[in-house]
């Protein structure tokens, strides 16, 4: 009788053609376990871009007020508020509640920034000139007797928006750090 070879298969002869449970499962628990770790970086990353998208709008709504006051030859007033629903509003009528959208304007135009715009940011204090305003004079664009400053956080970082008698507005930062402002 004629010999024949005899074939006995292997697993490694096998192909399959899909994964196995175990293999769906840990590939799941790595995907979960990447996307716990990243997303709260990507939290702290939103954190730290609102604070400074408040920190550089509120900059500017001092600096645009001061122009406005000397442009205009009359005092505008920056409103600021505390709380929940912190806000910062410029007026060219005394006092306002920037809380009410459409109360505060320059010249028929509202400028405004309020906690809806930035939901991780808070406002925890203010120490400016009465009624938490700051007025910019209309001669000479000074702040004399309402100057002061806010402090904005986000949580991690906390910075403080100063405004000096002379008018001149500085960020600085009193924790966390932010780019190029410097430790108050």
């Amino acid at each position: 009788m004629p010999r024949t070879a005899t074939h006995i298969s292997s697993s490694n002869d096998q192909h399959s053609g899909g994964f196995s449970l175990l293999e769906c499962m840990l590939a799941l628990s790595i995907a979960g376990l990447l996307a716990v770790m990243s997303s709260s970086h990507i939290l702290a990353s939103l954190r730290h871009h609102q604070l400074k998208g408040v920190l550089h709008q509120s900059y500017f709504l001092m600096q645009t007020a001061r122009f406005e006051a000397i442009n205009q030859n009359r005092n505008v007033t920056v409103q600021v508020n505390q709380g929940n629903d912190w806000c910062v509003a410029l007026n060219d009528n005394g006092p306002c509640d920037c809380t009410v959208v459409g109360a505060c304007r320059v010249d028929q135009i509202e400028h405004r920034i309020s906690a809806s715009e930035f939901p991780n940011v808070n406002l925890p204090e203010i120490t400016m000139g009465d009624d938490n305003a700051v007025i910019f004079d209309g001669t000479r664009g000074i702040a004399m007797g309402n100057a002061g400053s806010s402090v904005f956080s986000n949580g991690d970082s906390e910075a403080k928006l100063i405004v000096s008698n002379l008018g001149r507005v500085r960020i600085c930062m009193q924790r966390g750090s932010m780019g190029a402002y410097q430790r108050c």
